[in-house]
């Protein structure tokens, strides 16, 4: 199994570009289970179900929430967001990052900052957010009842 996944990873290196990426993140061979999170395209993970020591691909579940896009609330609309005071508890959310200069956040950030590992192979981009999760996750730590904020249009820290 370790061959079938070097010769995969050698594959998915070929096939990458900076456009579609491909690689295998991470994998675990045991006795008798061998499993390997990759990201891929969707052509190349229909070719991956042809393959002999390929017997199932599992992938990422979608969220059971609404995301950002699902509100689709107009800047326009937005009341204007007061700094917290000073003697405020703070809160550290650890992430992926956040979009630092979204109009109900940047006003009570304080800082955001990446933290990469020593070779920086895992960690390549910076402090502002590509994806949203870690934006969502600093508004619900911020805002607590974040679908209530945006009905009554009022975002009290």
């Amino acid at each position: 199994m370790k061959a079938s996944l070097e010769h995969i990873a050698e594959t998915l290196e070929y096939l990458s570009s900076d456009t579609a990426p491909m690689r295998i993140s991470n994998s675990y061979v045991g006795d008798y289970l061998c499993i390997a999170r990759i990201k891929v395209t969707h052509e190349v993970l229909e070719s991956l179900l042809e393959l002999e020591p390929v017997k199932e691909i599992d992938c990422r579940p979608q969220p059971a929430f609404d995301r950002t896009a699902d509100y689709n609330l107009p800047t326009s609309r937005l009341p204007e967001v007061i700094s917290p005071p000073e003697e405020n508890s703070g809160i550290l959310v650890i992430d992926s990052a956040v979009q630092r200069d979204h109009p109900l956040i940047a006003p009570v950030l304080t800082e955001a900052d990446v933290f990469p590992d020593p070779g920086q192979e895992l960690i390549k981009r910076g402090a502002d957010d590509v994806h949203g999760h870690g934006t969502s996750f600093a508004g619900i730590a911020i805002y607590r009842d974040f679908e209530n904020s945006i009905e009554k249009l009022s975002f009290d820290q």
